[in-house]
């Protein structure tokens, strides 16, 4: 066998135990937006898993096999996980809209409004006849309080 072709083979042979071995050596060390998507998946397996837990304690409880004390204390403390999971889960997936919030505000402020553009060209205004808050003329419902608007 040439020299060449036992380098490259012994090159890929490096190649391939670097990319099977590099997880395990660096498990911190995830591509961007990855490690978000396995914590959701974690939030959500672990979610899963104490609501079926709640489940079971209620079947085992009609079964006779558990005593109300038991069951009080257990459930309890699956609730107490839930509530956490799903307060984990509410602050993840708001901070993952305010992120993709500040991203398009971000954006538009870079692109600016075009040249002579200016609040009149938009629209006009009028006020709500329920709360007097001022709604631009082209919004079907007021957005403080919903009632709908006037066609003019």
């Amino acid at each position: 066998m040439p020299v060449v072709a036992q380098f490259a083979l012994g090159a890929l042979a490096l190649l391939g135990t670097y990319f099977v071995l590099a997880p395990l050596i660096f498990p911190r060390m995830r591509a961007a937006g990855v490690g978000d998507a396995l914590e959701m998946e974690d939030i959500l397996s672990r979610r899963a898993e104490v609501y079926g837990s709640i489940k079971d304690l209620e079947f085992e409880r009609a079964r006779g096999r558990l005593g109300d004390q038991e069951f009080e204390e257990l459930r309890d403390d699956y609730i107490q996980e839930a509530s956490r999971l799903l307060s984990k889960e509410d602050a993840f997936r708001s901070e993952k809209v305010q992120k993709q919030i500040e991203a398009e505000v971000a954006k538009r402020r870079e692109n600016g409004r075009p040249k002579g553009a200016s609040a009149a060209k938009v629209g006009g205004t009028s006020k709500c006849g329920s709360c007097g808050a001022t709604v631009l003329d082209r919004f079907r419902f007021c957005p403080e309080c919903g009632e709908k608007m006037e066609s003019v």
